[in-house]
């Protein structure tokens, strides 16, 4: 019998954290889950930590790529190798709470296709910083304006949408497959409790929004094939919600 959740996590030099994700995983009440760990070349001594884990825990599978190929491509061999109904995602220096599959699950199985969550962030040291709160649900339209779902607490059913992949890009690549799961059926349902820990990297603030924004511009042109009035306005409301929030 497949297991109810694949997650997807990609790997690079997260040797200090991916230990503390793992574990946050195996801490879930929902028990029926496969893990698939993609190494995207690291040098850090990650591919040894990965393969400790699976060693210890048949739920666990590691996947090696030969060489750095980025986060959508090792997402995407992830989704491939993927047999659980939902496939949801979770990076290697973030956290799930406890109880954040059975939520979802319980949704899922309510009939939403696709589901997301409130989150915490936090600092490099686990401190909190704040929560970040969503919508109750959110259709194709409204997310065009900004990317409303963290990628750490997006699941969505196979059953549904079949097997997604995420375009290949280096930056938004998670948003762009968001767009394409709600053009195709929609709306996602927000759940409002905080299901997980988004750990707020010193090098992923500021220095980053100009990246941001032109990776957003091209979901908008070349993913999402918009015209480039359309886009405009679009990409206008992206601005104003990201002015004073992180991008």
């Amino acid at each position: 019998m497949p297991p109810v959740f694949s997650i997807v996590t990609p790997v690079y030099n997260a040797a200090k954290t991916v230990s503390e994700t793992i574990q946050s995983i195996q801490e879930q009440t929902l028990t029926s889950w496969e893990l698939w760990l993609v190494d995207d070349g690291s040098t850090d001594g990650s591919r040894a930590v990965i393969e400790d884990a699976a060693a210890h825990d048949a739920r666990i599978n590691v996947i090696s790529l030969p060489g750095q190929s980025g986060a959508a491509v090792a997402r995407n061999a992830a989704i491939e190798a993927a047999t659980g109904h939902y496939i949801a995602f979770l990076d290697a220096d973030d956290l799930w709470k406890p109880h954040k599959l059975a939520v979802q699950k319980a949704a899922l199985d309510d009939g939403a296709g696709f589901v997301f969550s409130a989150y915490d962030r936090i600092d490099e040291d686990g401190r909190l910083l704040g929560s970040v709160r969503v919508s109750m649900q959110v259709a194709y339209a409204e997310a065009l304006k900004g990317n409303p779902i963290g990628c750490l607490t997006a699941a969505y059913d196979t059953r549904v949408y079949g097997k997604v992949l995420m375009p290949d890009m280096k930056r938004r690549q998670d948003y762009a497959l968001w767009l394409k799961l709600l053009r195709q059926h929609g709306p996602a349902i927000g759940i409002q409790e905080s299901l997980a820990r988004y750990r707020v990297r010193s090098n992923s603030l500021s220095s980053n929004k100009r990246v941001a924004m032109r990776a957003t511009w091209r979901v908008y042109r070349d993913c999402e094939q918009l015209g480039a009035i359309k886009a405009g306005w679009y990409f206008a409301h992206y601005l104003v919600n990201a002015v004073g929030k992180r991008i």
